[in-house]
C-alpha cells in the first residue's frame, strides 16, 4: 500500500540550520533566557549557522564527531 504525504503549498524549503535558528529565536521571543547552544558537526559545517548564533549573542559549541547522536541542537536555559 502506498501513502501520499500532503505538504501544504505554503510550506517552503528551508535548510535545517535555518530551522534551528528559527527555533532558537522562537524560544527567545517567549522570554526564555538561554546561555549556550550545542550542536553536532553537521550544523558546525555551516558558517551561516555560527554567524546567526553570534548575531543573537549566544555562546556556542560543536559536539565531538564520535557522538552517535546526529543533527542535534541542545540549548541550555537559565531561569
Amino acid at each position: 500500500m502506498l501513502f501520499k504525504s500532503i505538504i501544504p503549498d505554503s510550506l517552503v524549503y528551508r535548510p535545517r540550520w535555518k530551522i534551528g535558528i528559527e527555533q532558537i529565536e522562537r524560544v527567545m521571543a517567549q522570554g526564555l533566557r538561554l546561555e549556550w547552544v550545542t550542536f553536532d558537526e553537521e550544523y558546525g559545517k555551516v558558517p551561516e549557522f555560527w554567524f546567526s548564533l553570534d548575531h543573537l549573542g549566544k555562546l556556542w559549541e560543536t559536539m565531538d564527531s564520535h557522538n552517535p547522536v546526529r543533527h542535534l541542537i541542545c540549548i541550555v536555559l537559565v531561569s
